[in-house]
């Protein structure tokens, strides 16, 4: 981190009265949220797109040849991506939240 950042760190960790490791768990939960709601946009469009609840669904659709294959294969791994990072962001939050 470079001096400036530290000393707004420091500063702002005072001010507020919090220790550093809190201030950026803070900051590290109000950056995971908006990540959080950013991928559940982009699952929701993709979800009301073709009319589906998961990924499950997705594969079913494929499968069954109600969509092609070829043209849907990049927004399944695409879904596929955001329900893992969705995942994965759940899990910190979470593990923040019991620190």
């Amino acid at each position: 981190m470079n001096p400036q950042n530290t000393e707004t760190v420091e500063l702002l960790s005072e001010v507020f009265g919090l220790s550093e490791d809190q201030f950026f768990n803070e900051c590290l939960k109000l950056f995971l949220d908006k990540k959080l709601r950013a991928i559940g946009m982009e699952l929701l469009t993709l979800k009301m797109k073709y009319k589906i609840e998961s990924i499950k669904d997705f594969e079913i659709l494929i499968q069954s040849g109600k969509i092609d294959k070829d043209s849907s294969i990049k927004e399944f791994k695409y879904y596929f991506l955001l329900s893992k990072q969705r995942e994965f962001v759940v899990k910190y939050l979470e593990a923040l939240d019991n620190t």
